[in-house]
């Protein structure tokens, strides 16, 4: 146990951790050990993993992690990647529970330093982050492995588990409908301690789970990560609404022929219980604000059915940074849309 290969740290230029000897290479570290090191399919699997104790993570986030090297090692077509974007206090619990069959990248940025105001006082990451690094460790990798034609991105909540077919039915929907992005709603499970048993969840819970419409599983393929006009996610956070409803909108508004998805019967994730933590309800009345004319009006823009009467301060806060990343998304389509109408009008068209 003492001597397996431990995590492995992904450091791309820019990064700050050049120094520590994991820059990005060309091997097929933390990749399926099922796949032959010349597939060309690759999924990368990002998750935020945290500590609340500073020993361990939870039983929700080790069973998630578990379910994901459950599906990875399933998948033998594919080369699977599985990613945690981590705060750098909670990497030494990462080296000490798991192998290299996990890479993973150090955050920078936290609601703690952003919004030191806020109560209660949370250390949460931002998306915006997240999806940026894993970008370009995709795109490093992809100039360096000239065999790696094709990849997805995917993006789930760290209470989000997986069923052990996941990455081969992402790709089989990918591949054979031509989505460049969707969504999967998960199942509701029983919030059972004694259940950790995937076999089980597989067997017997998942099939019977509850629906919910959420928005916490998404999928975006390789070009589409790219494209800089296709979504912004500003300083929306994880951990509070409406981050998900918010980018699984503003996949949607690229329009049909864009060939986005939410599949909400799929029975390909899985959350222990109605978690509702976040919820107004459920916190002290000095976490909750209700929201002057002002307020709401810094509220406005972001997308539909937010309106509440008392928020949360995060969730303020993350309403407010929605508002301007579709203000600034809007800006930049805007910007990209008349970039081509001259173009055309260059060329004649």
């Amino acid at each position: 146990h003492d001597h397996k290969r431990k995590p492995k740290l992904l450091v791309v230029p820019g990064d700050g951790y050049e120094n520590d000897g994991h820059l990005i290479s060309t091997t097929n570290a933390g990749a399926s050990s099922a796949a032959s090191n010349d597939t060309i399919a690759h999924i990368y699997h990002a998750i935020n993993v945290y500590s609340t104790n500073g020993t361990h993570f939870d039983r929700t986030q080790t069973l998630t992690l578990a379910s994901m090297l459950r599906a990875k090692q399933y998948s033998t077509k594919l080369n699977v990647h599985l990613v945690c974007a981590i705060f750098e206090e909670d990497v030494p619990i990462l080296l000490q529970h798991y192998d290299d069959s996990i890479e993973y990248f150090i955050l920078r940025r936290s609601t703690l330093e952003t919004y030191p105001n806020i109560t209660p006082k949370m250390k949460l990451p931002f998306v915006s982050e997240i999806f940026e690094t894993s970008k370009r460790i995709m795109m490093t990798k992809r100039r360096q492995d000239q065999q790696q034609q094709r990849s997805l991105f995917v993006f789930t909540n760290s209470d989000i588990g997986v069923n052990e077919t996941f990455y081969d039915r992402v790709w089989e929907y990918s591949s054979s409908n031509s989505w460049d992005s969707f969504t999967i709603n998960r199942r509701i499970i029983p919030d059972n301690a004694a259940t950790t048993d995937l076999d089980v969840i597989y067997r017997d819970l998942m099939p019977r789970g509850q629906f919910h419409p959420g928005y916490d599983c998404f999928v975006v393929s390789h070009d589409l990560m790219r494209d800089e006009a296709a979504f912004n996610l500003g300083d929306m956070f994880v951990g509070y609404p409406p981050w998900g409803r918010a980018l699984n909108a503003q996949l949607e508004a690229r329009g049909e022929e864009k060939h986005h998805r939410y599949l909400s019967d799929v029975n390909l994730t899985f959350h222990m219980g109605q978690d509702r933590s976040w919820g107004e309800e459920n916190l002290p009345q000095s976490a909750v604000m209700i929201p002057s004319k002002e307020q709401r009006d810094a509220m406005t823009g972001c997308i539909p059915s937010l309106w509440k009467r008392e928020f949360s301060h995060h969730r303020y806060q993350n309403t407010c940074n929605c508002a301007k990343a579709f203000h600034d998304l809007n800006e930049r389509r805007q910007q990209a849309s008349s970039s081509n109408t001259t173009s055309l009008n260059d060329e004649g068209g």
